[in-house]
């Protein structure tokens, strides 16, 4: 009788455990489409969104497309219509159908906001050399009509536009690594920078960078990134950079030259605000040949100059925001996480799926 009993609840433990799992497994891999996925609804050949039908987009698709952006004699900087002053660049290598709808549906509150903000992609595509194709049949296939211009480069590029970069990069950690931008990112920021016209680039007043893994836990991003003031520089935080740093040699010769040790700063840099006089200055200084691996460079330049510096605001970022790996969000815990109106309105990283 005992035994039967004991086979009986084992069974039933067994069943219990296998229907969490399951539960769990469903949450971590269901599709992108899902209707518990949060955020904004995309308007886009989804039949529902939280349980409400969602409208198909007419068949107006606009994509605006650069191929390149090194500034040789031949490249032709990508034209825009937008007047936006304030301008959302996503900054990834690999991205996700996640990654892609998120994007869309940014670019779709920022066509909608007042004043309008610009929401642009740029791609290495040194190991993902369909990226761009990827991410242009994702966005046609979603039909919102929004415009989203896709700016992409590779390795070469950034050793071509940054000849003394290669230097840096052999003495970091990551000199293995089949792209120097996994670790310079300012350069690559540049790179999308200059592939802009000179009027557009004069009319950006502001440029956030998100990295492509970063992703917000409230319905419209739009006010958030709208409530902050002049500033050259917005970041998390710009501390000193402790001992033992393991990117601290990750620097050219000449930046070793224009900044002394002692002045150098770090920041985490998932998310960051640069002014249009910034970007300027970095320009000069890159060019020059001065560079450092990205988690130093915006925080350095920016103190040595002079220029302003902001922290994030506390209220506007969530746990996790690092770099840890151990920490990354699938969509089981960002869902979780995201249905607790403390947790909402947040930025997190990184955001895995």
């Amino acid at each position: 009788m005992n035994l039967c009993l004991s086979r009986t609840a084992y069974f039933v433990l067994a069943s219990a455990l296998s229907v969490l799992l399951a539960s769990v497994v469903r949450d971590l891999f269901w599709d992108v489409d899902r209707e518990r996925m949060p955020g904004p609804c995309l308007p886009a050949q989804l039949t529902h969104c939280g349980g409400r039908a969602v409208p198909t987009a007419p068949n107006s698709m606009v994509m605006n497309v650069s191929t390149s952006s090194a500034p040789s004699p031949e490249f032709k900087p990508q034209q825009n219509q937008s007047t936006a002053e304030m301008a959302l660049l996503v900054r990834g290598h690999t991205l996700s159908r996640a990654m892609l709808d998120r994007i869309l549906a940014w670019a779709l509150q920022g066509s909608s906001a007042t004043p309008s903000v610009d929401v642009l992609l740029s791609v290495d595509t040194t190991t993902q050399t369909l990226a761009r194709d990827v991410a242009l049949k994702h966005f046609r296939a979603r039909n919102t009509g929004v415009q989203i211009s896709i700016h992409t480069y590779n390795n070469a590029d950034m050793n071509r536009n940054f000849p003394e970069l290669h230097k840096a990069m052999n003495r970091s950690h990551w000199k293995s690594a089949k792209s120097s931008a996994y670790g310079f990112h300012t350069e690559a920021l540049l790179l999308w920078y200059w592939s802009l016209a000179p009027a557009q680039r004069q009319q950006y007043r502001y440029i956030w960078v998100f990295e492509a893994d970063v992703a917000f836990s409230g319905p419209h991003i739009m006010p958030m990134l709208a409530n902050y003031p002049d500033a050259d520089l917005v970041t998390l935080h710009c501390h000193a950079i402790p001992q033992g740093w393991v990117h601290l040699s990750a620097v050219s010769d000449k930046y070793n030259e224009s900044v002394p040790i002692a002045r150098r700063l770090l920041s985490f840099e998932a998310v960051q605000r640069f002014s249009q006089q910034f970007l300027e200055i970095l320009t000069t200084r890159l060019k020059s040949g001065q560079h450092a691996w990205s988690e130093q460079a915006a925080c350095s330049f920016a103190a040595i100059e002079g220029l302003k510096i902001l922290q994030l605001k506390k209220e506007d970022v969530g746990m996790p925001f690092s770099y840890g790996s151990r920490q990354k969000m699938t969509a089981f815990n960002f869902n979780r996480y995201s249905r607790h109106s403390f947790r909402q309105n947040k930025l997190y990283h990184p955001v895995k799926f």
